[in-house]
């Protein structure tokens, strides 16, 4: 509601959900997964080890796809030379993916998971925090080369790549050393902090920068649709 302005506007875009707009791209892979939680908890509350096991499918399915979408719904914006790029979209999925796979490898350790599961965790976290930093230079490169990567967008993109590379070697570390719920914990963090940054370098490179959101809501949405 805040993002679109004002209210009708919200209520805009789920009357029109099967336009596949950006916003509607959003809210349905929002819906999928939210409908995907409840399903989980209830089998879990059921003690039905087979259907939690086919949620758990389809909830890695709607990450990825959610993933992707969140970043591709700014990509399609063409008129925002810093956003209509294919990288952006590759950046949203990959540091979310890695993030939300080293969650889940601190949450495996705090339980105390066995060795061989944790380490497995950690090979997938590592190539996905790989794809992660590849996805971030290569967003960083293709702005450097629009002209766009210059003042507070050059530091913000040091510091997601420096991010990435942190959130890599500690999950490298999980995959081939002895895990520890502090690394993890850690890993978790700095995968918040490369996803936040990729975000804001998104921002700051917008033709608005970062009051882009603050002047559509002081002109009604003006600027936004």
């Amino acid at each position: 509601v805040f993002h679109l302005a004002h209210p009708e506007r919200f209520m805009g875009a789920i009357a029109n959900l099967f336009s596949f707009s950006g916003i509607a791209l959003e809210l349905l892979g929002l819906a999928f997964g939210g409908v995907a939680a409840i399903l989980f908890l209830l089998f879990v509350f059921m003690e039905n080890k087979a259907g939690e096991r086919v949620l758990a499918a389809c909830s890695i399915v709607i990450g990825v796809l959610a993933s992707f979408l969140q970043g591709y719904a700014y990509c399609e914006v063409a008129a925002q030379p810093g956003w209509h790029i294919i990288a952006l979209a590759l950046s949203y999925l990959f540091t979310s993916l890695a993030l939300g796979t080293l969650a889940y490898a601190a949450i495996a350790v705090a339980k105390a998971e066995d060795e061989a599961g944790l380490r497995l965790v950690g090979k997938v976290a590592f190539g996905l925090a790989a794809l992660s930093v590849v996805s971030i230079v290569a967003y960083a490169v293709a702005l450097g080369g629009a002209g766009l990567l210059e003042g507070a967008a050059t530091i913000y993109a040091g510091v997601a790549v420096a991010f990435g590379v942190v959130t890599l070697a500690a999950a490298a570390w999980l995959a081939f050393k002895t895990p520890s719920l502090s690394l993890a914990v850690g890993a978790a963090l700095a995968g918040v902090g490369g996803a936040l940054c990729v975000r804001v370098l998104m921002w700051a490179v917008a033709a608005y920068q970062l009051n882009f959101i603050w002047e559509a809501a002081t002109n009604r949405g003006l600027y936004l649709f």
